[in-house]
């Protein structure tokens, strides 16, 4: 059992030696479909590691869309395979046609379309008999143009910047129908918290043809925008028609701002103190903690200091944690001084400390207890009774017994 075990080792591993993978280029293909036009692309497919001459089959049973009909294998017809000899050490090649018809079929819709070509591995010639098989598919993405005009991939690419420097803002859009564009006209304008600050120059372009890709583009120059965040929309006019596109950016500079803190701790004790913070910088902030001082007036209460945030990252928030002794502040309200350090800048802020008066543990209110001292009295005063009662009466029988002896014995 053991030798038939490590037989069976030997003979996994000389598979794994022997499986060498087929190498097929392009893996992705996109083609913009034109009616009427014929289209080759040329693959390419090798194995470099195998010692011997190796035969692939390339074929499209992957493919189930019928614009796969008009696309096949140079030489063979819409639904055929084909071998590809590779050469030892080499590579072999093939063409796959892609010839659409000038008139579409209403079964091929507008957009996009996925071919899949698959390509399988045989034995090479020569090949021992524990070769293993390997395959693998290349994609083939064809867009169909859309009727008429039609407008796709509108959109605004524009980035942080630090400021002071140049803002680049790029708008683009393709005609992806079969009609020309006399004439488009695209606004660019930017907001601040909704509100329209800056209205950039419009451009133009005439006779925008089909599958034809347009890039316009705005330099806003350095220094135009304060640092903070914006908001660019951009309005596409076309035929008649129009199409809108946003994109939010941000101009940075080496600024830390307060979002929020403590506002109220009660006195008496060593209390947690938080601190929320955001970068407004491109780049990481380093070695960030607040120095806080409790003011009543201009004279300082108590002070404490946070420990440090080795790094906040861009435009990110952060949160600085410290402790207060409030054991000598009364209660009431004081200015709490809030010095932000971040690099080897900082920033103050005066924001108010409200302290409260300790917890007070108040004793439970005593219960009524009147009605229950009147019923013990009353008890008491019942049971009392039927003693001196039940007195009189022993002493009243005794005496009568006493006389009744008396009697008897005078007789």
């Amino acid at each position: 059992m053991k030798l038939q075990a490590q037989l069976l080792l030997l003979v996994l591993i000389l598979m794994i030696y022997q499986a060498e993978a087929v190498r097929l280029s392009p893996a992705i293909y996109y083609l913009e479909v034109s009616p009427g036009k014929e289209d080759i692309i040329q693959y390419s497919v090798s194995n470099p590691e195998r010692n011997s001459d190796s035969i692939v089959v390339a074929n499209k049973k992957y493919s189930e869309d019928p614009i796969s009909n008009y696309v096949y294998f140079e030489g063979k017809g819409p639904n055929q395979s084909l071998e590809v000899n590779v050469p030892n050490g080499g590579s072999g090649s093939f063409n796959v046609i892609v010839k659409i018809p000038a008139n579409l079929g209403t079964d091929i819709t507008p957009g996009k379309h996925n071919i899949h070509l698959g390509v399988s591995e045989q034995p090479g010639i020569g090949g021992s008999s524990m070769d293993v098989i390997t395959s693998l598919f290349a994609v083939i993405v064809l867009r169909v143009p859309y009727p008429g005009i039609y407008i796709e991939g509108f959109g605004v690419d524009v980035h942080d910047i630090e400021f002071g420097q140049t803002l680049p803002i790029k708008v683009t859009f393709m005609n992806r129908g079969t009609g020309a564009i006399k004439l488009s006209t695209v606004n660019l304008e930017i907001f601040s918290e909704n509100n329209p600050i800056l209205r950039l120059p419009v451009q133009y372009k005439e006779n925008v043809a089909p599958l034809d890709g347009q890039t316009l583009q705005w330099d806003i120059e350095p220094k135009k925008l304060p640092a903070g965040e914006y908001t660019v929309k951009a309005t596409l006019e076309f035929d008649g028609q129009n199409k809108t596109a946003e994109a939010l950016f941000r101009i940075g500079s080496e600024d830390l701002k307060l979002l929020n803190m403590t506002q109220t701790l009660p006195s008496g004790s060593i209390q947690k103190y938080h601190i929320t913070v955001e970068s407004k910088w491109n780049n990481p902030l380093r070695d960030v903690y607040a120095d806080i001082k409790i003011l009543k007036g201009e004279q300082k209460k108590e002070s404490t200091k946070t420990p440090f945030l080795d790094t906040l990252e861009p435009w990110g928030k952060g949160t600085l944690e410290g402790f207060l002794d409030t054991t000598n502040l009364e209660p009431g309200a004081y200015d709490a001084e809030i010095t932000l350090h971040y690099g080897k800048k900082s920033s103050k802020y005066t924001t108010e400390l409200m302290i409260t008066g300790a917890p007070v543990i108040e004793n439970p209110t005593p219960k009524n207890n009147n009605g229950m001292i009147t019923l013990i009295i009353f008890g008491s005063s019942i049971f009392i009774i039927i003693l001196i009662s039940m007195n009189l009466y022993m002493l009243f029988f005794r005496k009568k017994q006493n006389y009744q002896n008396a009697n008897q014995k005078e007789s």
